[in-house]
């Protein structure tokens, strides 16, 4: 151990060997973590030409979770190729220490993981004097890094053990009351407010996270796992796209919709800002007038109705099917009027609606369908594709869904030449020309730094909604019986893509709050129907015009479900709802 600490009390001199910015960068802002790693023969572009370092600045201190290899992969193409073998290292570069400015624990302890598991992992820690060369005033926390430590995480709190009074370990044993202050400060923060985005699926953590509350050990949605693969891949063309400068209607976006439209067996995809853009978009295309009637089920987020709106339209309500939670053909078919135009199913939670009957009660009523596909990318029943079937069909890419964007985004898709070429004049400004404005329009553009992110996460969206489908069906058999539980139902010949898994019960806030206690995320989809809303007040319905929707409303509780999510955290979940339940 000691023969560590003088490592990093050398490196720790050393660095006022780099270049000035970089002693500036730490002069400026105390709350930086340095990241010092060890590289086979140097790099001379550093001036360090008899030094075998390299500085890497963190700005998070989340990052040193697991932030050893992915700081070796980010400085991996500084280690020397090997002629013999293109496209190889002779050695690759590894981390030695991380130096952390105390400041910087009582600035963040708070908003990350921890600190303590990296200790246990790596299993030394010191502190080392301070450095007034580099202007830290406070000690510098150094963790020592072995070459083959197992960055497996051992608790996500800060350990007990991590850190004595001065800085000297503590055995296992130690209870930690002779913790500086500073110190215990940190770890209050951390069980305060740990933030789920750290926690990755590291498996080890979970067991132990869900015994304390606050700790969220599942988050509700979680997009590291699948975010980890292609970070190398879009930072790349991030850049690029700086170079070329191409942010509005790039090569992206043509490229990203052609794929989109083959993903969901139509002819056209037009990318837009938005999926409630995509609704609205799709009824002006299609023709709709001020004041017809556009039935829609009255158990969807509140954006559906919107698009009707905001187009011109009367939103018309009617019930859900208890089967599937989306709109009743039946209910549907009594809602029918006079000035009755349109059928705007929503395929919710991603299953899809019955559209076998609902095409039929279009056909004969001369209606048409608009397809609200904005949670149900790739899902299929009775042979129908999610967003096939109607006139046109919106999808949204906002980041929670099956497939996010990195940001608000969205696409309409059709069979129809026309629509597509009305929607694509609509979304910018009405022209068909540049400067030629043959209608009024909107800025609905889809971004190309968005449709960089589409096109990078497409070829793995059947895979992820296998896993979420995976997911689904854990939950399925693990929570059959259990208490007072009512599953969602899956109709006959759906495949459903599981964007979200909402199970009902007596009294959802109190099992979210058992949940929530226990380090599980939930959430409530959607707990105010949208004829009870104050922006829908002028339909003039009140409580008890639709009971099915208004019990979904009442007692509806969504678990966590995303790609990627472990066995061993669909387990906590089950583990604990059943806790719920068998104490009375």
């Amino acid at each position: 151990m000691e023969r560590n600490l003088d490592r990093v009390r050398l490196h720790v001199e050393q660095l006022t060997d780099l270049p000035r910015a970089e002693i500036c960068a730490v002069a400026k802002c105390h709350k930086l973590p340095l990241t010092l790693v060890e590289l086979p023969n140097g790099r001379a572009q550093l001036d360090l030409a008899d030094s075998r370092l390299f500085v890497a600045f963190v700005f998070d201190l989340g990052h040193l979770v697991g932030g050893r290899h992915a700081v070796e992969r980010r400085i991996g193409d500084a280690a020397p190729r090997n002629p013999d073998q293109p496209g190889s290292r002779i050695a690759a570069p590894r981390v030695v220490a991380v130096a952390i400015p105390q400041r910087a624990l009582e600035r963040l302890a708070g908003d990350v993981l921890s600190v303590g598991p990296i200790a246990d992992a790596i299993g030394d820690v010191a502190v080392d004097a301070p450095d007034q060369r580099l202007r830290i005033d406070k000690r510098i926390a150094a963790h020592c890094v072995a070459p083959d430590a197992a960055m497996e995480i051992s608790e996500a709190r800060i350990s007990p053990h991590g850190m004595g009074s001065r800085g000297h370990p503590q055995s296992a044993g130690r209870s930690g009351r002779n913790h500086p202050p500073w110190f215990l400060a940190a770890r209050r923060k951390c069980d305060r407010a740990i933030d789920p985005g750290r926690l990755r699926g590291y498996g080890s953590t979970m067991s132990t996270a869900a015994q304390r509350p606050g700790v969220v050990s599942v988050p509700f949605v979680d997009l590291a796992p699948s975010h980890e693969r292609l970070k190398d891949e879009l930072l790349a063309e991030f850049a690029e796209l700086i170079e070329t400068g191409s942010f509005t209607n790039g090569q992206q976006v043509a490229e990203f919709e052609a794929a989109f439209a083959s993903f969901c067996n139509v002819d056209h995809c037009v990318g837009l800002a938005s999926g409630l853009d995509a609704l609205r978009l799709a009824l002006v295309a299609c023709g709709i007038e001020p004041g017809d009637e556009v039935i829609l089920p009255a158990n969807t987020f509140v954006a559906t109705a919107e698009a009707v709106t905001q187009a011109g339209g009367t939103p018309v309500l009617a019930d859900i099917s208890e089967t599937d939670y989306n709109l009743d053909p039946e209910a549907a078919a009594a809602a029918v009027g006079p000035r009755t135009r349109f059928v705007l199913p929503v395929h919710l939670y991603g299953q899809l609606a019955d559209m076998r009957a609902l095409s039929a009660l279009a056909e004969r009523h001369s209606l048409q369908i608009v397809e609200d596909a904005c949670q149900a990318h790739g899902a299929t029943r009775d042979s129908h594709t999610a967003g096939a079937t109607g006139a046109a069909s919106g999808f949204s890419f906002y980041p929670g869904k099956n497939l996010g964007a990195f940001g608000d985004a969205g696409a309409l898709v059709t069979n129809s030449e026309e629509i597509d070429e009305q929607v694509r004049a609509l979304r910018e400004h009405g022209q068909r020309r540049k400067y030629e404005h043959d209608e009024i329009g909107w800025t609905a553009r889809l971004d190309t730094i968005q449709a960089i992110v589409l096109l990078q996460k497409l070829p793995y969206l059947t895979q992820w909604n296998e896993s979420r489908r995976t997911a689904a069906a854990y939950y399925l058999e693990r929570l059959a019986g259990v208490g007072d539980l009512r599953l969602p139902g899956i109709a006959a010949e759906s495949e459903p893509v599981w964007h979200l898994f909402v199970i009902q019960t007596a009294d959802p806030t109190s099992l979210a709050t058992h949940l929530r206690e226990r380090g599980i995320g939930t959430g409530r989809h959607y707990p105010q129907p949208i004829h009870l809303t104050a922006a829908y007040s002028s339909l003039d319905q009140t409580e008890g015009s639709f009971p099915a929707t208004e019990t979904v409303a009442r007692h509806c509780l969504s678990l966590p479900i995303f790609a990627g999510i472990t066995e061993e955290q669909l387990d906590l979940v089950c583990a604990a709802v059943e806790t719920y339940f068998a104490r009375g």
